[in-house]
């Protein structure tokens, strides 16, 4: 039998295991997908402090999904990984991580991305607030790719300064990618009811039990891209401004929870 893969990229301070996304990888699991998670970094200032010296964590990552991806194929495990559908995500650091790997995955000689979630992207801003650790030009990334950069509005890009940073950064590179390809969305804090849904940086299971943020803005509409960019459909859940793709869920009164913003190109408002 063979499943397909989703590489998934933690961001700073996560020296051993998987903590960081521990809930969303058995999310994945449990759908059947093979999950590859390079732990590139290990300890705070190794292999790179931040966007210094940035190739050697994108060096470190790159041998962590060799090394996942070739340690599934040499498995006794009936479960092969299928190499033709394979898709990408990304958090914070990871997500800068990311977009540069899938941007050089031919000359890495890495699975091509069938989809790619940015999660609230960003290099740490020790260099200048634009995110200068991505790639200059993004062009390497296939422009049949399904991509999706999400930013909280609590986040990264709400700090004094980053307007122009994460999700912004990344958009204006990716133009030759079609609109209907490619989506920012971002997500609102909403106190109706209680406990509150924030929409910062840090999502709720990356430090504890996930909630509808994490289900509705990363979870859903990352399986519905990768169901898109694989199988056709769910389209209009990963995919446009669609209220299938806007919809974050309801209350327990029923009261539907502020929905997503989206669109094919930068938010700088």
């Amino acid at each position: 039998m063979r499943a397909p893969v989703v590489v998934v990229t933690h961001g700073y301070f996560e020296y051993s295991g998987y903590r960081m996304h521990k809930h969303h990888i058995e999310h994945l699991v449990r759908q059947g997908s093979i999950v590859v998670y390079p732990r590139w970094q290990n300890s705070m200032v190794t292999p790179c402090f931040g966007p210094l010296h940035i190739e050697k964590c994108v060096s470190s990552a790159l041998a962590g999904i060799r090394g996942g991806i070739a340690q599934t194929q040499r498995s006794e495990d009936p479960v092969s990984p299928d190499l033709n559908r394979v898709s990408y995500f990304g958090y914070s650091f990871g997500g800068i991580l990311t977009t540069n790997l899938v941007n050089r995955w031919r000359a890495y000689r890495l699975p091509k991305p069938r989809a790619v979630f940015l999660d609230e992207p960003h290099d740490g801003g020790l260099r200048g607030n634009s995110d200068p650790g991505l790639d200059k030009s993004l062009s390497g990334i296939p422009a049949n790719t399904l991509l999706v950069c999400h930013n909280g509005g609590q986040g990264v890009t709400s700090e004094k300064g980053k307007k122009r940073s994460s999700c912004n950064a990344i958009f204006p590179r990716l133009g030759h990618i079609p609109r209907q390809n490619r989506n920012i969305t971002r997500s609102y804090p909403d106190d109706h009811g209680r406990p509150a849904l924030t929409a910062e940086h840090v999502r709720p299971s990356i430090e504890g039990r996930p909630n509808a943020y994490d289900f509705f803005v990363v979870w859903r509409n990352f399986d519905a891209l990768r169901d898109a960019a694989l199988t056709g459909k769910h389209r209009e859940i990963a995919l446009g401004n669609t209220p299938e793709h806007r919809y974050t869920g309801r209350w327990s009164d029923g009261t539907p929870v502020h929905p997503l913003r989206v669109s094919s190109e930068p938010f700088l408002d």
